[in-house]
């Protein structure tokens, strides 16, 4: 019996370390500047950088983040309170833990809170915020705009955050259409989660790689 809970112990801790890694790569990707491999550990307030034509899949406990090419992003620190993540630079695609509260700064002037979330946020060459809350709900913040957004009637909802902390709602020619309803799905089942759009018409249109 003493023997079995000892290996159950190991089993759990094991487990819990498989999900602070590099899961998957393309290209070249850092940790702390240091060159990153698939199945490379992470930890709380580890940065992790992507090289041109290059992506990374990280798994940090319970969330998973897809970065995109040439960007920046410092993983939540659990030191802080608000246990917040930072991204710099690029585009980062992310699954959050349901029920945990959250925080992510988005380049130099906006703040996210999220809850169970998923969403894609990028920082451009220029600093401008380009922010979709995929599924969920958000709170979006400047030094003085705050917008909160859920999709209770339509999932994937943009807003735009411009160098002096304006939010408003992007242009046609502004929108980022750079991640699809199909990608969330999978990411979250990275995490042994089920379909975030509840299965029915919105999973089928997702096969079709379709933002909806």
């Amino acid at each position: 019996m003493i023997r079995l809970f000892f290996f159950l112990i190991i089993a759990n801790l094991a487990f819990a370390a498989e999900k602070n890694v590099i899961e998957n790569l393309e290209g070249k990707v850092f940790i702390n500047k240091v060159s990153a491999t698939k199945g490379s550990p992470v930890k709380s307030g580890d940065e992790i950088a992507t090289g041109p034509n290059s992506r990374a899949t990280v798994l940090y406990q319970d969330e998973a983040y897809q970065l995109r090419q040439n960007t920046v992003f410092v993983l939540p620190s659990e030191i802080q309170k608000e246990s917040t993540s930072k991204l710099l630079a690029g585009a980062v695609l992310g699954a959050f833990t349901p029920g945990k509260p959250r925080q992510m700064k988005l380049g130099g002037n906006a703040t996210l809170s999220i809850r169970g979330t998923g969403i894609y946020a990028e920082v451009d060459p220029k600093g401008i915020v380009h922010y979709c809350l995929c599924y969920g709900k958000s709170n979006l913040s400047t030094h003085d705009h705050s917008i909160d957004l859920d999709t209770k009637s339509k999932f994937h909802k943009d807003l735009i955050v411009l160098q002096d902390g304006t939010i408003r709602t992007p242009k046609f020619t502004e929108r980022k259409l750079d991640h699809t309803s199909r990608q969330n799905i999978e990411l979250e089942k990275k995490l042994d989660r089920p379909s975030p759009f509840g299965g029915g018409y919105r999973d089928f249109m997702a096969f079709f790689e379709w933002t909806l």
